[in-house]
């Protein structure tokens, strides 16, 4: 009897171990697994075309905005828009996609990247980051919003 109940006690043990090893590797594994996490969205109800046309507008009646516009088509219909602030000394480089889903009065844009920094690297909170987020809010979301009503 105490045999059957070592046995019981070391089959369930070493299952409780090969589980935990699976698990923990499977958690390591998948984080961060689906790309980089979105800084912030912003809903606009217009379409994609009268969006881009806007930025465009904005970034080339300033002296200091750039925009520059590839396609990046992975089975996906996305856009990477990206879009430059240089101030004095310092440049930021802000990268984004254009998203329709679906319906064509409302198109969403992410911004992914911030000097090639996703989310991951600045960590939880970051004052620079919130800076950043906050400069282009006031350089390129104002003006989108008094053209386009913003979604929230």
């Amino acid at each position: 009897m105490k045999v059957i109940k070592w046995l019981a006690i070391l089959s369930f043990t070493s299952i409780s171990i090969v589980v935990l090893y699976w698990v923990g590797f499977a958690l390591l594994f998948s984080y961060g697994a689906g790309g980089p996490k979105r800084i912030e969205a912003y809903d606009f109800k217009t379409t994609e075309k009268n969006l881009r046309k806007e930025l465009t507008t904005i970034c080339s009646n300033s002296n200091y905005l750039s925009y520059k516009d590839t396609i990046d088509d992975n089975g996906f219909t996305k856009t990477l828009v990206t879009i430059q602030i240089t101030e004095e000394s310092n440049k930021t480089v802000y990268d984004l996609r254009l998203w329709n889903m679906g319906s064509d009065e409302i198109t969403s844009f992410y911004l992914y990247y911030i000097n090639s920094r996703s989310s991951d690297y600045f960590g939880w909170f970051s004052f620079e980051k919130y800076k950043k987020v906050k400069l282009f809010e006031k350089e390129i979301i104002e003006p989108l919003s008094k053209k386009f009503e913003r979604v929230e």
